[in-house]
């Protein structure tokens, strides 16, 4: 799959995969984000909320787990069988689902659009718009 990318009004970079995967655009957006956790002390774009999803789905693919993994306001990423499944916590869109390694390639991909975003052209990101880190974290 061809990962485009599209920066909004402050900078930050967001995956766009066309038109067959809105719902997964829309998760992306809500429960990944390339904007850094509240208290982070990144004042520009950050690969955190991807890391961590990664870092989640590989853990539960390599043991065998199923479930919710990472969340946004309005949308749930989980493992189920093995493919990512994106949904919508108020059904504004049907389930979406995709392997684990092709959900895995579009996030290597937007992270390096994020690194080189971060390092090349700095945008400023306000406290305002960070997300709050999971517990765990």
């Amino acid at each position: 799959m061809d990962v485009g990318f599209e920066k909004a009004k402050d900078g930050a970079p967001y995956a766009r995969l066309g038109p067959g995967w809105v719902g997964f655009e829309q998760t992306l957006d809500d429960a990944v984000g390339s904007l850094p956790p509240r208290g982070s002390r990144e004042t520009s774009v950050s690969t955190y909320w991807i890391d961590r999803a990664l870092a989640r789905v590989r853990q539960m693919v390599a043991s065998g787990e199923t479930g919710p993994f990472q969340g946004g306001n309005a949308t749930t990423l989980s493992l189920i069988e093995g493919r990512v499944v994106a949904s919508s916590d108020y059904e504004l869109f049907d389930p979406e689902a995709m392997s684990g390694e092709m959900f895995a390639d579009i996030l290597q991909a937007w992270r390096g659009e994020v690194v080189r975003v971060r390092d090349e052209e700095c945008p400023r990101i306000p406290d305002t718009y960070r997300g709050n880190p999971y517990p765990d974290q």
